[in-house]
């Protein structure tokens, strides 16, 4: 008896162990379905929700997944711990809405909790001012009065005007009443467009809400958020201090990744950078700009750099960067522009091709410093048919060791003078005391015979020079004059001149003038063409170079001349390849690169002369002169391409 009473205690302890442990199992379990609900304890009616959308069951007046929100025109009331009616009166309220404390919004002759009393005495609130009491007859005189103050309507009333505020819509010129918040605004008044007098700390048309940076909205204002630190941004109703948009740290006082340009009060701005074109989507935490891959560009990298196309693949273009116009092209980068799908670039005038790699028919010589991307054939009128000359380098024409100084002449070119003009290694002197004496204003340096001539060559070179001199003033009789003057051409007839901004007093200038039709221009300001260019060069008869500068000049000095010219060579690292010389398929007759030579056998004939030649074997230039065969008769096969005078050979029988 006695073990059959020990075995049942065991077995009571051990099914009391087993019922603490399944106790236990469903306690955690339902602890763990409790704590993923959170359901609010005041606002639900119990701690479970719905398995399926974890929605909790609330109480009356209460909404919110938790329930943990009141329903709108409710508020929550702390004593009986529910959410509670505002029941705010429709008549005396200007909505349904109640404050934090149940308390509604009432209009100006109304009062009480509810707004369902009417006052006895309307109470105008000052900032900082004792309490006026207005008696209700005077302010229903007022209404029925003559007394006009917004629009010629009676006070607390405005006269609505029709405008894109309104859509339009008017109220037949009726006046209609301010409606200002008795809490928020100061007086019941308001101006022309229903802007009522607000209170410190509230703003809105009728003074009904705070300012930013304010909180607690309540009769009297609304009081200032304490939060410096995140520009005075707090929650309207707590005053808990917010921190502006995308920022981060304990201050709110960084961008959050992927944002920038930070305001205390506005905060950051998302980067937006593309997410194909970027190398990060982080962007310049101060301009906003993206960091692009090299084939993209753009603020927020979202187009293809110029010489790509197709955004977002961005392929690379084809393009000659000589024969593309310069519009298009980065030249830094020796790139240019072309068109989304086909890739066809944009040519310069003269130049063709898909890739804009190809001269169009008569002309030749492709370069990135033509703008028009090729020279058209000259070849005196003799010929459209024409390439580029090879195997030409590019050499200097300079003065020569015994040349150590230069005249000055004035600029017709026409009285010479040498007085007042020293040599000071590297340089020639120009005494202006001394010159003015024998030459007026402007005067010139004349280049020597070396940069005379033939120079059909020089095409596509440089004339290059220093100049430096000191004077009162840097403008003064010259400053308007050409810096360069030419003489010219078969008839010896063409000047052409170049200007050049004004030079600065004291100051070294180096100058390099391409030798090309471009800025170059006729003595009366006429722009030049190519062909009266070559014209020009066909033979020089002086350069002139200016030497008067400023005003009340004291001396000048230039040195450093030197003219680029093409001759036969194999190109170096001082003497490159020479380009823009064209070479012309010469007529029977002529030689020359461009046909500007009689051929052997054949003398230039001169006007006057009775010999006629075909139209087609005349060139252009006036004063040029055909070439026509020797006159020989049978003696000799060549003569004096200048004189016609025949070159007989000694052993030639008499």
């Amino acid at each position: 008896m006695y073990r059959w009473h020990i075995l049942m205690k065991l077995f009571i302890k051990a099914c009391s162990v087993d019922k603490a442990r399944s106790t236990s199992r469903k306690a955690e379990s339902s602890t763990d379905s409790l704590s993923a609900c959170q359901c609010h304890t005041n606002g639900s009616v119990s701690e479970v929700c719905n398995k399926e959308n974890g929605q909790c069951q609330c109480r009356e007046n209460v909404v919110g997944q938790k329930c943990d929100k009141c329903m709108p025109n409710c508020w929550w009331d702390s004593e009986l711990q529910e959410c509670m009616p505002c029941r705010c009166s429709p008549y005396g309220s200007i909505s349904q809405r109640c404050d934090t404390e149940g308390r509604c919004i009432c209009r100006p002759s109304f009062m009480g909790r509810r707004c369902d009393l009417r006052r006895l005495g309307y109470e105008r609130r000052e900032t900082r001012r004792p309490v006026e009491r207005v008696p209700m007859e005077s302010v229903q005189q007022r209404w029925g009065g003559t007394s006009r103050t917004t629009g010629g309507c009676p006070r607390g009333a405005y006269r609505p005007q029709t405008g894109p505020q309104t859509h339009g819509v008017t109220t037949g010129g009726v006046c209609v009443p301010c409606h200002c918040n008795s809490f928020g605004s100061k007086s019941f008044d308001c101006d022309e467009t229903g802007q009522c007098r607000c209170q410190p700390g509230v703003n809105g048309p009728k003074c009904d809400r705070c300012s930013r940076g304010f909180f607690n909205f309540q009769e009297g204002g609304c009081t200032p958020c304490q939060c410096s630190h995140v520009g005075n941004n707090c929650d309207a109703n707590t005053g808990r201090c917010i921190c502006p948009p995308n920022t981060i740290g304990e201050r709110c006082d960084r961008c959050a990744p992927n944002h920038w340009g930070h305001d205390i009060t506005t905060g950051c701005k998302e980067c937006g950078c593309n997410v194909i074109g970027s190398v990060t989507q982080q962007c310049n935490v101060n301009t906003g700009c993206c960091f692009c891959l090299d084939s993209f560009r753009g603020e927020k990298c979202d187009e293809c750099q110029i010489g790509y196309r197709d955004f977002p693949q961005c392929i690379q273009c084809e393009c000659s960067v000589a024969g593309s116009d310069s519009q298009t092209c980065d030249l830094e980068r020796g790139v240019c522009a072309c068109a989304d799908r086909t890739g066809k670039c944009s040519c310069k005038e003269n130049v063709e091709g898909h890739n804009c790699d190809r001269c169009k028919s008569d002309t030749f010589g492709l370069s990135v410093k033509d703008p028009l991307g090729c020279s058209k054939c000259y070849c005196y009128g003799l010929t459209h048919s024409c390439t580029e000359a090879q195997g030409l380098i590019r050499m200097s024409l300079t003065l020569r060791p015994e040349q150590k100084v230069l005249p000055l002449v004035d600029k017709s070119n026409t009285v010479e003078k040498r007085t007042g003009i020293s040599f000071q290694h590297p340089e020639i002197l120009a005494h202006a005391e001394l010159v003015t004496a024998a030459l007026s204003e402007p005067y010139y340096w004349k280049l020597p015979e070396q940069f005379t001539g033939s120079m059909i060559t020089a095409y596509g070179g440089q004339l290059k020079y220093a100049v430096y001199y000191e004077a009162r003033d840097e403008t003064g009789p010259s400053s308007y004059e050409p810096q360069v003057i030419i003489k010219g051409g078969p008839n010896h007839n063409i000047i052409i001149t170049r200007h050049i901004p004004g030079l600065q007093i004291g100051q070294l200038t180096r100058h390099e003038i391409e030798m090309t039709e471009h800025e170059w221009k006729y003595a009366d300001g006429r722009s030049m063409t190519r062909d009266d260019f070559m014209d020009v060069l066909f033979y020089v008869d002086y350069i002139l170079i200016k030497a008067s500068h400023g005003n009340q000049m004291r001396h000048s000095r230039i040195s450093e001349i030197s003219l680029t010219v093409a001759e036969e060579g194999t190109p170096t690292e001082q003497n490159g390849k020479a380009h823009q010389i064209e070479k012309c398929d010469c007529p029977t007759g002529y030689s020359g690169f461009s046909c500007e030579e009689c051929a052997a056998g054949f003398y230039r004939l001169r006007a006057g002369s009775l010999v006629s030649v075909p139209a087609s074997r005349m060139p252009t230039a006036a004063g040029m002169g055909s070439c026509v065969q020797c006159q020989c008769s049978g003696h000799s096969s060549t003569c004096d391409p200048e004189t016609s005078i025949c070159q007989v050979n000694e052993y030639a029988c008499v």
